[in-house]
């Protein structure tokens, strides 16, 4: 009797296991939850590198199965990729431009006290109407930031920099279309370089920081836009016939080079630039020489100046008697190809 009044409490408790089994456990995602869980991380991923193509091949995917919180999420991608577009596509210039009366899009090289202006020019492509608001939600302030990054270097190969940032609000909105881009004047370095400054690089570069952004009047996500630099680097008065026969100039320089340190920087810096292997060559075996026998007060210039022409083959040591071991290294190599 015993025995059959405990056998339907048993039935009940496993029939009651086996419903709750075959249920979703409370708390878990159900597969198509955890599908679209794994679509929103890649959608992050893409959206960390700003790969447009990749962000919108995954929006276009099904969505059967996502719960509201997913669906969320979705949203606000399916708002950042129109702001990603405009970012990306929307400008046909987006940066700082020169307008020195060589014209070109590639900066001339200049003297060190050469004019040359600059503007930032935001000028969107046909068909788009954009928009940047002063100010935005919770009195956001759109906010362009400029760096001017400054390098000097001297006669004897060495370094010195300085960045001078600066911040500019908006006052008002703007309007932008093809036809009435945005553009201002962006001011020279302070100072001019002192006689002791044999090379400058000047790097202009921006960030802008919109507090709104429109796009055909409908309110678009824009975090931020790069804009695209422009670096200006100027030589000192005379350099224009170093740079047209740099070897030659190299060379006569090296038969008094206590004297004529500034020549040997400069003519080095344009064969690395310009200069084909073959003079890239004959000018690392000069400075190696120069390293070799040349006055001590040559030694920074040559390493300097052998660091440029020898570029990602530069080797990790750079002292003087790891330059000559490097070229002894590879003078052998040659000779054993040329065998």
């Amino acid at each position: 009797m015993r025995a059959r009044r405990r056998a339907p409490l048993i039935a009940v408790v496993l029939g009651a296991c086996a419903v709750s089994n075959l249920e979703p456990p409370q708390g878990e995602q159900s597969p198509a939850e955890a599908w679209q869980d794994s679509v929103l991380v890649q959608l992050a991923d893409a959206w960390r590198d700003r790969d447009l193509t990749r962000i919108r091949s995954l929006l276009a995917q099904p969505r059967a199965g996502a719960n509201a919180a997913q669906q969320a999420r979705f949203a606000t991608f399916e708002r950042l990729v129109v702001g990603l577009d405009v970012e990306q596509n929307a400008f046909v210039r987006r940066g700082f431009v020169h307008a020195h009366p060589v014209g070109g899009d590639e900066p001339p090289d200049l003297e060190m006290d050469e004019v040359c202006p600059v503007r930032l020019v935001l000028r969107p492509a046909a068909g788009y109407k954009l928009a940047v608001k002063a100010r935005g939600p919770n009195n956001a302030k759109t906010t362009l930031v400029v760096n001017l990054a400054v390098e000097d270097v001297l006669e004897d190969g060495s370094r010195v920099s300085a960045a001078v940032p600066s911040r500019r609000l908006l006052s008002a909105d703007v309007g932008l279309t093809a036809g009435k881009p945005l553009e201002f004047n962006v001011p020279p370095p302070a100072a001019m370089p002192g006689p002791e400054v044999k090379m400058r690089t000047e790097t202009y570069s921006a960030v802008l920081y919109p507090a709104g952004f429109e796009s055909d009047g409908v309110a678009v996500l824009v975090a931020r836009i790069l804009l695209d630099p422009l670096v200006l680097r100027r030589f000192p008065r005379g350099f224009r016939a170093v740079r047209a026969q740099p070897l030659k100039t190299l060379g006569m320089a090296l038969t008094r080079p206590a004297e004529h340190l500034a020549h040997v920087l400069v003519a080095s810096r344009f064969l690395a630039r310009d200069g084909d292997a073959k003079s890239k060559r004959n000018a690392t075996a000069k400075l190696i020489e120069l390293l070799r026998t040349g006055p001590e007060t040559a030694e920074k210039t040559a390493r300097e100046s052998l660091l440029w022409l020898a570029g990602k083959d530069a080797p990790a040591q750079r002292d003087r008697d790891a330059w000559l071991r490097w070229w002894e290294f590879r003078r052998r190599g040659q000779g054993s190809k040329q065998r």
